[in-house]
Formats: structure tokens, C-alpha cells, sequence
């Protein structure tokens, strides 16, 4: 026992302490909470306003399944494809023609810039 003030002071240990610290902290978050209202609202609905942000985006934006399938082919190029592959028969013929096709492939293509810059 402690005396201050002639007043007498008991020692709280224990369990008793525990339970008086943590009815100590709950009052004062609750105090803390009400003196700063706006604080709390903004620490409560932050987090629920961006989780319905993201349902949102995910109900909303098309899914992998929902895009239309991709058709591989070469029309794009209106026509002028080389393909350019090797085998073992004819390889210098086959040579020939595809440093042909790149030759002509170049050829056009200079051209049409030139013409174009004019």
C-alpha cells in the first residue's frame, strides 16, 4: 500500500490488472473514435469503397472466355507472302528464290517509300 495525499492506494496485480488495461485501451479507442469522426469514417469506408471498385471491374471487364477467337491467317498481307523454309532437295534453287522473293520484297518497299516522300 502506497499513501499519497492521505489517500490509500492498493496495488492492482493480476488478472484484475489485465482487465482494467484492456477496459483502459477499448476507452480510450473509443474516445479517440468519436473526437475524430471523419478519421474513423475514412479508415472504415476506404477499404469498402475499393473493394466495390474492384467487383465492379470484375463483373464489368470482358474475361479471356468472352473475347472472340483468333483466325491465323495471311490475308492481311493482300497477297504478297513469302514463306521462307529450306529442305535438302534443291537447296540452292530454293536459296536462289528466297534471296529473290527478299530482294523484290526490299526493292518494293524502297520504292514505295521513295514515292511516298515525294
Amino acid at each position: 500500500m502506497s499513501t499519497a495525499y492521505m489517500v490509500k492506494f492498493a496495488r492492482v496485480t493480476g488478472l484484475r490488472q489485465y482487465l482494467q488495461q484492456i477496459r483502459a485501451m477499448f476507452v480510450k479507442l473509443v474516445l479517440h473514435a468519436w473526437r475524430n469522426v471523419a478519421m474513423t469514417l475514412t479508415q472504415i469506408l476506404t477499404p469498402v469503397f475499393f473493394g466495390c471498385i474492384a467487383c465492379i471491374l470484375i463483373w464489368t471487364l470482358p474475361m479471356a472466355s468472352d473475347l472472340p477467337p483468333l483466325y491465323l491467317n495471311l490475308s492481311q498481307y493482300r497477297g504478297h507472302v513469302v514463306v521462307p523454309y529450306l529442305s535438302a532437295q534443291n537447296s540452292s534453287a530454293q536459296i536462289q528464290r528466297l534471296a529473290d522473293g527478299y530482294r523484290d520484297v526490299i526493292v518494293a518497299q524502297v520504292t514505295t517509300c521513295s514515292t511516298a516522300g515525294n
